[in-house]
């Protein structure tokens, strides 16, 4: 990890995997006052960020490694490309996604709560296995991706609908571009309609929920309480915790219809919660910050 002299104020590095880390410092040519602080360490983490929101497997947990459908679901896989691995002031995990062409990423407002939580993440693109049967797909922070960002510029939240949208400031040579972007649907989810997620569970290799104890997961509800909010939309397919913030799409068009933040299935019964896509894109486009290509 290089750092330049152009980030200003605190922040947290880029994370680097390892039990110890050499830190090296060289001085700029020109000459500065002896008094002038040039940099300094306060803090620092270590281990794994938590991924302690709430979200439930439906029963058995049947989500897959996205890599595992990469030749049968060509189109979802190419799709999950925009879902990044997620990660917050170095502590907690979530998941998040590029919404339209500029470099916007969204995800849930109890993932980024403020201007400062936006300041210091790590955005992670390409964390997937290279093939299905890969141990480390099962693993926290496994199989490690390419981190095109470590700070974002704070754009738009709103805690009641449970979104935060920033703009991504991205690191020299990366072009999001290879990445793609998703767009919502304007008209929001309808009843019964199938769907599927694209996930980053326990912070783990990108995976893929399509299943529903068996049968294509669809709508169950489109205005119910939830443990998190009220007037969510309801589904049964399998998430965990740190896939708060991840995209809920429509099999049919293959855009957003809501962004998932809640837990509240069993092995019997109970629903999990999504913020219904239409909600969100109303509020954007009035605060005329909505991305270009976002629907």
């Amino acid at each position: 990890v290089t750092l330049t002299g152009q980030a200003d104020g605190p922040f947290y590095a880029e994370s680097l995997r390892g039990s110890s880390v050499v830190l090296t410092y060289t001085a700029p040519d020109e000459e500065i006052a002896r008094d002038v602080v040039a940099f300094g360490i306060d803090k620092f983490a270590q281990g794994f960020p938590e991924t302690g929101d709430i979200e439930a497997i439906c029963g058995t947990d049947e989500s897959q490694p996205s890599v595992c459908y990469k030749a049968d679901r060509p189109t979802e896989y190419s799709l999950s490309q925009a879902v990044a691995r997620l990660s917050i002031q170095a502590k907690s995990l979530c998941t998040a996604w590029l919404l339209g062409s500029e470099g916007h990423l969204i995800t849930n407002n109890h993932c980024i709560k403020n201007a400062d939580d936006a300041a210091n993440i790590q955005v992670e693109f390409e964390a997937e296995c290279a093939s299905c049967s890969d141990p480390d797909n099962d693993v926290k922070k496994g199989c490690k991706g390419t981190i095109v960002a470590t700070s974002s510029t704070f754009i738009k939240t709103n805690p009641m609908l449970d979104y935060t949208l920033v703009k991504l400031k991205v690191k020299p040579g990366v072009n999001l571009a290879k990445y793609g972007y998703l767009q919502a649907r304007e008209a929001g989810p309808t009843l019964d309609e199938t769907i599927w997620i694209p996930q980053h569970p326990k912070g783990k290799p990108t995976r893929m929920a399509f299943l529903d104890d068996g049968a294509l997961g669809t709508v169950n509800s489109l205005a119910f309480d939830s443990a998190c909010k009220p007037n969510e939309m309801g589904h049964n397919l399998d998430t965990d915790h740190g896939a708060s913030g991840s995209p809920v799409l429509s099999a049919s068009d293959m855009k957003v219809v809501a962004l998932h933040n809640c837990g509240g299935c069993d092995d019997t019964s109970g629903m999990n919660g999504a913020i219904p896509m239409d909600k969100i894109i109303a509020e954007l486009r009035a605060a005329r910050v909505l991305p270009r290509n976002a629907v």
